[in-house]
């Protein structure tokens, strides 16, 4: 079977909506903005890094480190702007590094 990331990436963006309809609240546009635009500013990575880890070239544990050091860019503009408290952000940001963590690893 062939992998098709850009069926990964779309999965990964309906993802995002998922979690920030339990975690956003009343931010809920500015959290899907966000979340969209932390994966579209790291696609490049997460799709040499997706076609490693399928290819065995990365394991998950590599993987997940590598995606867990890009989390400082979810910067979550919007939902800061909008002035949703940042613990509330920063589960948002980890929420959406582990849905890229995961769906990766199940792709194995």
């Amino acid at each position: 079977m062939t992998f098709n990331f850009d069926q990964f990436f779309n999965t990964l963006k309906d993802g995002v909506v998922d979690i920030v309809k339990d975690e956003a609240g009343d931010f809920l546009d500015q959290a899907k903005d966000d979340g969209k635009a932390f994966l579209d500013e790291s696609k490049d990575r997460l799709k040499k890094w997706v076609v490693m880890l399928k290819e065995g070239k990365l394991d998950k544990e590599d993987f997940a480190f590598l995606i867990k050091g890009h989390k400082d860019l979810a910067k979550m503009n919007a939902l800061t702007q909008a002035g949703m408290a940042a613990i509330q952000i920063d589960r948002i940001r980890v929420a959406v590094i582990d849905l890229v963590i995961k769906a990766a690893g199940a792709i194995v």
